[in-house]
């Protein structure tokens, strides 16, 4: 029993570091998205973004929303200890994007 327990948990674990690099590659899109689109020179200089560029935020913001939900329902899967769920939630507010 101890064994299944430790492969349990050797696996649990290997979930959660994946979990935690899969957050990682997000928060990184969602760093790349707001200084691409969200940026200061964007909005000091009141540039609009093109219906080419608009398309391609959205379709990006898409995935990221896609990625964002994946990713909770991954963290919530996990029997995480306690303090240990935040490292895997991916909080995004979306009513700041314009």
């Amino acid at each position: 029993m101890a064994s299944y327990e430790s492969q349990r948990d050797v696996a649990e674990l290997a979930t959660l570091e994946q979990t935690k690099k899969n957050v990682e590659d997000v928060e990184e899109v969602l760093k790349k998205l707001e200084q691409t689109y969200l940026g200061k020179e964007k909005v000091t200089d009141d540039t609009l973004l093109s219906d080419e560029e608009m398309e391609k935020f959205n379709q990006m913001m898409n995935c990221v929303k896609l990625l964002n939900n994946c990713l909770t329902k991954i963290g919530q899967s996990l029997p995480l200890k306690e303090g240990e769920r935040e490292l895997v939630e991916v909080e995004v507010d979306f009513k700041n994007i314009p």
